[in-house]
């Protein structure tokens, strides 16, 4: 008997899930005996659903924090059930590097064809990420635009939130070994992540592709107000690589010591740390993709 668990944050996508959720059951009960539905409503409830979940397929209607905390409780598990995305977050970066549509209605659509990927998970220290971490402010600058400034300004509106937030951040000092690479020094922006997109920019780490067993690190130099707007406005083109400042490299595992406790940006969920050990474990985690 197939059984299948949907796990619904209904805080994410302004309550839209109700729209499409009769087309999700109906597609699920041409797959599955069994369905179950299941909600979140404080922080870690992902991680309890996850960790006790008897499924052989687990759904999840939500964003990027909502899988993660989701992959967290299944990386527990001695058999890693499939997991299916219905984006319903505000970046959905796992979706896009996996060309799962955002529009939902399409997305129920990938379950159907059955194809499914094997793909990378990070591990920092002793939790687990699907995406993304960053040390510095740029990434959540460009999530937090606003609509109406960008059709007002245009690229422009991204220049100016991330110059705001370069006045507002410290830089930091840092130690970084890597299994090639050893650095130090100071910066105001570190980005790790298992794939292409960051923040919704999918030009951010071209050649990244989540089951390389490989994470992209970007180290940028301390800066300053306009310099960081010019870093967005090259994110957002796609030439940030052609910057000599920027040291960009790639490896399966890392240990990163900062100068003392810092904000972290952990798959879109702010989090805090200093001594941070981030390893890739490779190809581990089924997923319903379009590719």
């Amino acid at each position: 008997m197939l059984k299948c668990l949907v796990i619904i944050n209904p805080s994410s996508g302004k309550i839209r899930y109700k729209e499409y959720l009769p087309e999700l059951t109906k597609v699920l009960t041409h797959k599955f005996n069994e369905i179950e539905f299941v909600y979140t409503e404080k922080k870690g409830d992902g991680i309890h659903y996850g960790r006790t979940i008897n499924a052989d397929t687990v759904i999840v209607v939500g964003g990027d924090g909502t899988i993660r905390e989701v992959v967290n409780g299944l990386m527990q598990q001695k058999y890693i059930p499939k997991l299916g995305i219905i984006p319903a977050g505000t970046v959905n970066d796992l979706a896009r590097a996996l060309n799962i549509p955002l529009d939902p209605f399409k997305a129920i659509a990938v379950l159907k064809k059955d194809t499914v990927k094997y793909i990378d998970v990070g591990k920092l220290n002793e939790t687990y990420f699907i995406s993304l971490v960053a040390i510095g402010g740029i990434p959540q600058a460009i999530h937090d635009v606003q609509s109406e400034s960008k059709t007002k300004w245009g690229r422009a509106a991204y220049f100016f939130n991330g110059a705001k937030y370069a006045m507002k951040q410290q830089p930091f000092t840092y130690e970084m070994k890597s299994d090639n690479h050893s650095m130090s020094g100071e910066s105001s922006l570190v980005v790790l992540s298992l794939l292409n997109s960051v923040a919704g920019m999918g030009r951010f780490f071209q050649d990244a592709r989540p089951d390389d067993g490989r994470f992209r690190i970007m180290v940028f130099p301390t800066f300053k107000f306009l310099k960081a707007g010019y870093y967005v406005a090259r994110i957002l083109a796609g030439k940030i690589q052609e910057n000599k400042e920027v040291a960009i490299y790639s490896t399966k595992e890392v240990s990163l010591i900062l100068s003392k406790p810092y904000s972290l940006n952990v798959d879109g969920e702010k989090e805090q740390g200093r001594e941070l050990h981030i390893q890739v474990i490779p190809k581990i985690l089924p997923v319903y993709s379009s590719q």
